[in-house]
């Protein structure tokens, strides 16, 4: 069965992961960053590095940057998940407009 193509500027954070990577494990390991990543940061503060991250979770810097780059594969267009999380807080549901973090 052909998958149809997304538009990210209706879709959920693993719809577009999915697109993206053709993978289920690994759409779910990007939702997993980045609900980790926004877990972090609203403890630690809203300019967290890599390695802050690394440390709250208690896992290896090298992890965390694979994390990082598993993640930078979906939304291209971020170095953090801060802009995706972001967009979370003001649209408040489900659905968001990807297409501003996303590359098509």
């Amino acid at each position: 069965m052909k998958r149809k193509k997304l538009d990210p500027h209706n879709a959920t954070i693993l719809e577009v992961a999915y697109a993206k990577t053709g993978s289920m494990l690994k759409a779910a390991r990007v939702v997993a960053f980045v609900f980790a990543w926004g877990q972090a940061r609203k403890d630690l503060g809203s300019s967290m590095s890599v390695e802050d991250f690394a440390e709250y979770w208690g896992e290896s810097v090298a992890t965390a940057y694979r994390q990082q780059a598993l993640f930078r594969e979906v939304f291209d267009l971020c170095r953090t998940p801060d802009p995706v999380l972001d967009m979370l807080e003001v649209a408040g549901g489900e659905r968001l407009d990807l297409g501003e973090v996303v590359a098509a």
